[in-house]
């Protein structure tokens, strides 16, 4: 079954910076959401505990879809790691899964699925505002991946949306047999030039699963809902750092070195009280400076 009638798994997507986000937007999904919730996912880059929540942390995440890290260039961006995990949530759950961002606050009461079929939100921003070449990145990278045309004038762009584990493995196994090479292979050569994002080519993992689905499962869809503080509404923090700076940046370079009996080091200030050998290793083999505190990290490629 596409969308199945028991509950919905919810994964919420939270970076180091966003964790002063997280309890509110957990308690507004207890509050508001009406779905039976069959359990609650936290994937996080940082060493957190939720009661009656299972903490995903990325590395584990991403070693099940890379267990090489041979895209390793690809984990470097968090912003589209997080994406790829959310493509690929059918890792750990079979059913329903409520994909949310941590800056996502419900607001009023809001289900999702209707026997059997489900309520898609939209959102006017991109297509209504001046970037118009970001918007027409979204469409060259599914028009190029997948052959998917944009169904729907407005964006799919929520941050909250149903994805069907079902789907996910059809998007990943369509793009894998269009290309003939594995689909975080096929990621990678649209999505980056070197190391850095190739601004013709953007992945939102809404739109791409939003179009996939309205165009083979439109059967499956109850309705088209624009967001709106009804239901909820997107509320960030114009302090918080970028995904790839501050914290993020040093737990990406950690979390990529860190051998099997390292320690969790969540804060980069606290490298001086790793173990010698440890930050010996991490000095010598990865090139990391520790007269350059606070800096950046260097990448690993």
């Amino acid at each position: 079954m596409i969308i199945s009638n028991n509950g919905v798994h919810v994964f919420i997507f939270v970076a180091a910076e966003y964790l002063d986000l997280l309890d509110r937007c957990l308690n507004s999904i207890r509050d508001y959401v009406i779905d039976d919730i069959a359990s609650v996912n936290i994937v996080t880059n940082t060493s957190i505990v939720r009661d009656d929540c299972t903490v995903i942390k990325d590395r584990d995440f991403w070693r099940l879809i890379d267990p090489d890290f041979k895209f390793r260039k690809l984990y470097n961006h968090n912003w589209y790691k997080q994406q790829f995990f959310k493509l690929s949530v059918d890792k750990y759950i079979s059913g329903n899964a409520l994909i949310i961002d941590a800056e996502v606050v419900f607001t009023g009461h809001t289900q999702f699925i209707h026997n059997g079929k489900v309520d898609i939100y939209v959102d006017g921003f991109f297509y209504t505002q001046s970037d118009l070449k970001f918007s027409e990145s979204f469409k060259n990278f599914n028009k190029t991946v997948l052959d998917i045309d944009m169904q729907c004038s407005a964006s799919f762009v929520t941050e909250a949306m149903i994805f069907s584990t079902e789907v996910l493995k059809n998007i990943r196994k369509n793009i894998e047999i269009k290309h003939k090479k594995a689909w975080l292979e096929v990621m990678s050569d649209f999505l980056l030039v070197g190391i850095e994002k190739n601004d013709d080519y953007t992945l939102s993992e809404y739109e791409l699963y939003g179009n996939y689905f309205l165009i083979n499962h439109k059967n499956l869809l109850n309705r088209i809902v624009h967001v709106s503080p009804q239901n909820f509404i997107t509320k960030r923090n114009d302090k918080i750092t970028s995904n790839n700076g501050g914290k993020t940046k040093w737990l990406t370079f950690y979390e990529q070195i860190r051998g099997p009996e390292w320690p969790d080091c969540d804060n980069e200030q606290d490298f001086v009280s790793l173990p010698e050998k440890i930050q010996k290793e991490c000095i010598d083999q990865f090139g990391y400076n520790p007269d350059l505190h606070g800096g950046e990290p260097n990448q690993i490629d």
